[in-house]
């Protein structure tokens, strides 16, 4: 597939030689007509030398633009051959294998997963579950405390659920 390629980039410079060399020889011949011919007026020598001039700067210009253009277009294909970040953590590892016993006891989900300490509140009188978070959040006050709440909701039977990571702030 690069083989294709590079002889196609080989077939590419060899047509870009042959441009420029019939484009040179243009401009040359353009230049030619006004030394050879006496007959030509200045304001027309003129004008053919300006033009000549002006095809020059262009050319050069856009001949600039392609190499530069070519150079990006090979960088960004070897950027595309390296193997990105992504890549490599896409793939799996073979060094990771784990025993078929952890895999039947779970050990290692039972592990990692946090504990949850829980806290049921119920109210003495009739308050409803609203009351009893408004009561909770101003008597106590756990961001004063600095009490981690990871769930304060209202369970169906009218109790309040208060659920932190540590069992110290319950």
């Amino acid at each position: 597939m690069t083989q294709g390629r590079e002889s196609g980039s080989i077939d590419s410079c060899e047509t870009k030689r042959n441009l420029a060399a019939a484009y040179e020889t243009s401009l040359k011949i353009l230049l030619g007509v006004t030394e050879k011919s006496g007959n030509l007026r200045m304001d027309l020598r003129d004008d053919i030398m300006k033009s000549v001039s002006s095809l020059r700067g262009v050319y050069n210009t856009l001949m600039a633009d392609l190499v530069e253009k070519a150079n990006k277009i090979e960088n960004l294909e070897r950027q595309l051959k390296k193997p990105t970040d992504a890549e490599r953590v896409a793939t799996p590892s073979i060094e990771k294998r784990r025993m078929y016993s952890e895999c039947l006891g779970g050990s290692q989900l039972k592990k990692s997963e946090p504990k949850a300490f829980k806290l049921t509140v119920k109210s003495k009188g009739s308050h409803g579950i609203e009351q009893m978070k408004a009561m909770v959040k101003t008597k106590v006050n756990p961001v004063e405390m600095r009490i981690g709440i990871i769930i304060f909701k209202g369970l169906r039977n009218g109790r309040l659920q208060i659920e932190t990571h540590n069992r110290n702030e319950i």
